[in-house]
C-alpha cells in the first residue's frame, strides 16, 4: 500500500514537473521570440524567470505565483464585458496585453487581455444600437506587437461612428497607451503612469553559458540572421544591428499611430519624439504634455461629457469596425492603385534613363573618331539612334571620301602634266604646285644631258631616303636634259 501511494506521488509530482517546465518553456519561447511595447518592469520578471531557468534553477509553483501582481478574481471580474445604464460598453484592457492572451495568463500578470478578444467586443459595441458610448477602462504595462496596430486602428475609426473614451486607471503604458491614444479622449486618475511610449526586444546570448558547461553548438542555417537567439549561438553585432533595424521601424509606427490619434491635443512631432524615451509620466505630468485630455476618477470620467465623434469626411457614416475596415480596403485598393501606378511611372522612368544612357553610349562608342565628333554630338542631342547615327556617319564619311577622290584625281592630273613636260623636255607649268618635298627644286643648271647623269641623280636620291619612284621624278626635274637623253636610251633598248 505505502508502495502504491509513493508511485502515484511520483506520478503526481512528475507531471507536475513536466506542466511547469513546459509552462517555462513557452515563455522562453515568448519573451525572445516578439517584439515588446510594455512597462520594463513586468517584462524584466519575465526574464528573471526565463534566466533562472536557464541557470537549471527550480521554479516552485509558489514562486511563479508570487510573480504575478494582479488578483485573479478581481481580474476576472473586470474582463466581463458590461454596458452601462447610460448606454456606456465598457471594455477592459488589463494585465499583458497579447494577441492571445493565453500565452502570459498565469506566468507574469494573473491574467492578460486578448487583442482578438477586445477587437470582437468593439465591433458588437460599435453595432448595438443601444450602445452610445465606448469605454477602455485600462490598467495595463503594456504587451506585445502582433495584431497591436491593427487593433489600435480600429479604435480610432471606432471613434468616427460613436465616441471613445480610454481611462488610465494607475497603469496605461507602451502598448497600452498605444490603444489609448486613438481614443476620441483619454482620462486618467492622478497617481496614473502614463506613455512609456517605445518598443524593445530582448534576444539571449547563451553562448558563453553553453561553452562553460563543456558543450559546442553548431548551427547549420541558411542566413546570417537565421536562427538569432537560439540556446548556445553567439550573437554578432551584424545580427544585432537587423533587430535594431526592426525595432526602429516598430517605434516609428507608434510614433505616428500617437500622432493621428492625438492630432489637435496632444504634443507636435517634436516634442512626441522628445518625450517617447521609454518614460512614465504621472497623472497632470501627463496632462501638460498632451498625452490625456484630463485627470480625475473613474466616476468623474462617466459623469463628463461625451467628446464629439471624429469629423474627418473621409472617415465619416461607418456603422462598425469591420465596415470601416472594408472601406478602409477599398481606400487601400485606390491607394495601392495609385502607388502600383507610381511604382510603373518610377520602373517606366528608370528604364527610359537605362535606355538613353545605352544610346548615349553606343553612339560613343561607334563614333569615338575625332572627325565624326560634330555627327556624334547632333546624333546625341537630337535623340537619334545608333542605326540613325551610324547612317548619318556614313553618308558623311561617304562625301569625305567623294572630295578626297577628287582631290587626289586632280593631283595626279596635274602630276602627269608635269611628267608629260619633263618627257618634251620642257619646264614645269605648274607653277602653283607645291613642290614634293623641301628637298625638290627647279633645276636648270648642272645637267649635262646625259642618261648617265641622270642615272646617277636617282641613285643619289635613292641613298638619301627617296623612293625610286620620287628619286627618279625628282631627278627628271632636276635634270631635264639627263632625263631626255636617259628616255631617248630606254625607248632604243
Amino acid at each position: 500500500m505505502v508502495k502504491k501511494v509513493t508511485g502515484t506521488t511520483d506520478a503526481t509530482a512528475a507531471a507536475a514537473e513536466a506542466e511547469r517546465t513546459g509552462a517555462v518553456g513557452r515563455l522562453l519561447e515568448f519573451v525572445t521570440s516578439n517584439i515588446w511595447a510594455m512597462e520594463p518592469g513586468v517584462l524584466e520578471r519575465m526574464v528573471q524567470i526565463v534566466e533562472r531557468h536557464c541557470r537549471a534553477e527550480r521554479l516552485t509553483a509558489a514562486e511563479i505565483e508570487a510573480a504575478t501582481e494582479q488578483r485573479r478574481a478581481k481580474q476576472a471580474d473586470e474582463r466581463e464585458y458590461q454596458i452601462t445604464g447610460d448606454g456606456r460598453a465598457v471594455i477592459p484592457v488589463s494585465g499583458v496585453i497579447a494577441k492571445y492572451s493565453r500565452l502570459v495568463n498565469g506566468t507574469s500578470q494573473a491574467r492578460g487581455t486578448s487583442i482578438e478578444q477586445m477587437s470582437e467586443q468593439l465591433d458588437q459595441a460599435l453595432a448595438d444600437p443601444m450602445v452610445r458610448s465606448i469605454l477602455l477602462h485600462i490598467e495595463s504595462p503594456g504587451g506585445y506587437l502582433n495584431g497591436l496596430a491593427d487593433f489600435a486602428d480600429d479604435v480610432r475609426r471606432a471613434g468616427y461612428d460613436k465616441p471613445v473614451v480610454a481611462f488610465i486607471d494607475d497603469l496605461g503604458a507602451s502598448a497600452a497607451y498605444w490603444i489609448a491614444s486613438q481614443a476620441n479622449a483619454v482620462y486618467a486618475n492622478q497617481a496614473a503612469e502614463v506613455g512609456s511610449i517605445g518598443v524593445y526586444s530582448i534576444v539571449m546570448d547563451s553562448s558563453a553559458w553553453v561553452a562553460e558547461q563543456g558543450i559546442r553548438m553548431h548551427i547549420i542555417r541558411s542566413g546570417e540572421h537565421k536562427g538569432v537567439g537560439e540556446m548556445g549561438i553567439a550573437i554578432s553585432e551584424e545580427n544585432l544591428t537587423a533587430l535594431q533595424e526592426v525595432v526602429d521601424r516598430h517605434f516609428e509606427m507608434f510614433l505616428s499611430a500617437v500622432s493621428a490619434g492625438r492630432a489637435g491635443s496632444g504634443p507636435d512631432a517634436d516634442s512626441l519624439r522628445a518625450i517617447a524615451d521609454g518614460r512614465v509620466f504621472v497623472g497632470r505630468d501627463a496632462l501638460e504634455l498632451g498625452l490625456i485630455d484630463g485627470v480625475g476618477n473613474l466616476s468623474d470620467v462617466l459623469a463628463a461629457a461625451l467628446p464629439p465623434v471624429r469629423d474627418d469626411t473621409g472617415y465619416s457614416g461607418r456603422g462598425s469596425a469591420r465596415a470601416g475596415q472594408r472601406i478602409d480596403k477599398e481606400n487601400d485598393m485606390e491607394t495601392k492603385e495609385k502607388k502600383t501606378a507610381a511604382t510603373e511611372a518610377t520602373v517606366t522612368a528608370e528604364q527610359a534613363t537605362t535606355a538613353e544612357r545605352a544610346r548615349i553610349q553606343a553612339i560613343s562608342s561607334a563614333l569615338g573618331e575625332e572627325s565624326f565628333a560634330g555627327i556624334r554630338n547632333k546624333a546625341i542631342a537630337e535623340g537619334l539612334t545608333i542605326t540613325e547615327a551610324k547612317s548619318l556617319a556614313f553618308d558623311a564619311a561617304c562625301e569625305r571620301l567623294k572630295g578626297e577622290t577628287a582631290r587626289l584625281e586632280a593631283e595626279i592630273a596635274l602630276r602627269d602634266e608635269k611628267l608629260k613636260a619633263i618627257a618634251a623636255g620642257g619646264v614645269e607649268t605648274t607653277a602653283a604646285e607645291p613642290p614634293d618635298s623641301d628637298e625638290e627644286t627647279a633645276a636648270t643648271d648642272g645637267d649635262p644631258g646625259t642618261a648617265a647623269a641622270y642615272t646617277a641623280k636617282v641613285a643619289e636620291l635613292i641613298n638619301a631616303g627617296a623612293k625610286k619612284g620620287t628619286a627618279m621624278q625628282r631627278a627628271a626635274g632636276e635634270m631635264p636634259r639627263s632625263h631626255k637623253a636617259w628616255l631617248a636610251e630606254q625607248q632604243k633598248k
